[in-house]
């Protein structure tokens, strides 16, 4: 019932656009998407109970996108299916430029939470691991620092950056900068998130981040070896500066050759159950 509603009232206010909802269960908040329809054409899509996933096109430049909005639970168990299923349906398809959104319900630093319980949440692994694996960026917001508050006032209050944005890496190769912002309090104890991708002409260089998954590589190690064998002369201060900044560009070029885990699946995963495409009747 809520979907149909969230489509109907979206259509009103938003003539232009198109959207897809998937309604609340239980206590937990519902999902829905919308798109400019003039500027994006929604090429596949798939739903959870606790996410939904649009693959779109932009119609000018023709760079597919794909957008995770996800509700994520609080109770451990289905917060480990949340984090399964979404990998599960990242590696059975193949996706490129992919935003993982919304409410993710945690924190990966100690100091995205204020107040309350200190316990490390267990999830931070799994979304870690996701981090990883599809090089994904944790978008730091810009403006703000906590986007949930139990909106009590003295001792008892707790305030966490429970919503963000993860980014693929991709979109820098596009050369877009993105921004994330904290806006303000509606009658949700969560605040809205607003994430900006804009086109920038010249973004300087990329930065350099080691992946753990390159050590697994055949060639990694001799592609280091080879790199440092190679002479150089000067201090030994200067030699080893010189060395580990020509080890970073080698490894750069040296990453660039690899399979993209956007493009190329694991073909041993079996079939993502309980995916369903149709919408779910209320």
């Amino acid at each position: 019932m809520e979907e149909k509603l969230f489509l109907q009232i979206s259509k009103k206010l938003w003539p232009k656009s198109e959207a897809r909802a998937n309604s609340a269960r239980g206590a937990s908040g519902g999902i829905g998407t919308l798109w400019n329809s003039n500027k994006y054409a929604l090429t596949s899509e798939a739903t959870n109970t606790h996410w939904l996933m649009l693959k779109m096109q932009n119609l000018d430049t023709k760079e597919t996108i794909a957008i995770f909005n996800v509700y994520s639970p609080v109770n451990i168990r289905e917060k480990k299916e949340c984090w399964d299923t979404i990998k599960q349906q990242a590696d059975l398809t193949t996706l490129e430029n992919v935003i993982i959104a919304r409410d993710l319900n945690l924190t990966l630093h100690s100091s995205e939470k204020r107040g309350g319980s200190t316990v490390r949440d267990p999830a931070r692994e799994w979304a870690e691991d996701l981090l990883q694996e599809w090089d994904l960026i944790d978008i730091k917001p810009s403006t703000g620092k906590f986007s949930w508050s139990n909106k009590r006032i003295g001792p008892g209050h707790i305030a966490a950056m429970l919503d963000r944005f993860f980014i693929q890496g991709s979109f820098l190769l596009l050369g877009l900068e993105s921004r994330m912002h904290i806006l303000l309090f509606s009658i949700s104890d969560h605040k809205p998130i607003k994430l900006e991708l804009l086109a920038h002409p010249d973004l300087g260089p990329i930065p350099f981040r080691f992946s753990p998954l390159w050590v697994k590589e055949p060639l990694f190690m001799q592609t280091i070896k080879d790199c440092w064998s190679q002479p150089v002369n000067g201090s030994p201060f200067y030699i080893w500066e010189e060395k580990l900044r020509r080890t970073k560009r080698v490894l750069k070029r040296w990453a660039k050759t690899l399979p993209n885990p956007a493009t190329e699946r694991k073909v041993i995963i079996p079939p993502l159950p309980l995916i369903n495409i149709a919408w779910r009747a209320p």
